[in-house]
């Protein structure tokens, strides 16, 4: 996992930043360490100036790597309108999610539905491997029932081979991001109860050792436990 490293831009761009540039920021962490200042929703204050901001989030697919991004993108919708020719020369998908901030917002929202409906594939899997329950059954009954969709379909290959490698995605990142999540929701005075749990099941998982291992793998760092 990359080590993490948080930035401000308070006094580093200071007045270099002249008329005519746009400035187009990508972040990953919690909203505020970064230097944004959403007090005009808009903007982002170097100095004495607020200039005109567009926060562009990464998103890539768990399933497949590719040279193609997935933009999120935060700030004022005709100022986003104006620069997606540019982001378009990067990003196959940009998608305007609100205010400056709105696109890392959305991005945390996304991935703690994603890994945390993984996440309870994991345990439910793990109880079913306990229970003496085949995985075959297991992804059948699921699959032909409410547990069908795209989380089923991310650790199908792990629970039937063994192999983890349909989501590349470690379980010390999943770790990382619903802490991202957990932060940004108790910020905002939303409740976050189930991704607690999720986080506490990620947490417990990376301190037994298993943060370098694939999240599908998260079944086996369950059933180890006992």
């Amino acid at each position: 996992t990359k080590p993490r490293r948080e930035y401000s831009l308070q006094g580093q761009l200071s007045m270099r930043v002249e008329g005519g540039v746009q400035l187009i920021g990508r972040g990953a962490g919690v909203e505020g360490r970064h230097g944004f200042d959403r007090s005009s929703q808009h903007g982002l204050r170097i100095g004495r100036q607020c200039r005109p901001l567009l926060d562009g989030i990464v998103q890539q697919p768990f399933l497949q790597i590719s040279t193609w991004l997935n933009l999120l993108v935060g700030g004022d919708a005709a100022l986003f309108a104006e620069c997606r020719p540019l982001l378009a020369c990067f990003a196959e998908n940009s998608t305007h999610a609100g205010a400056v901030g709105a696109g890392h917002q959305m991005k945390l929202l996304h991935n703690y539905v994603s890994l945390g409906m993984v996440s309870l594939l994991a345990e439910a899997a793990s109880g079913a491997l306990k229970a003496g329950i085949a995985m075959d059954t297991f992804v059948e009954v699921l699959a032909k029932g409410g547990g069908a969709g795209v989380g089923l379909e991310r650790i199908r290959q792990h629970l039937l081979t063994g192999d983890p490698t349909n989501m590349r995605f470690s379980i010390a990142n999943a770790h990382k991001d619903l802490s991202y999540f957990n932060a940004m929701a108790d910020a905002m005075g939303a409740d976050h109860a189930i991704a607690a749990g999720v986080l506490a099941t990620l947490e417990r998982a990376v301190h037994d050792g298993a943060g370098a291992r694939f999240i599908p793998e998260l079944v086996d760092a369950i059933g180890a436990r006992h």
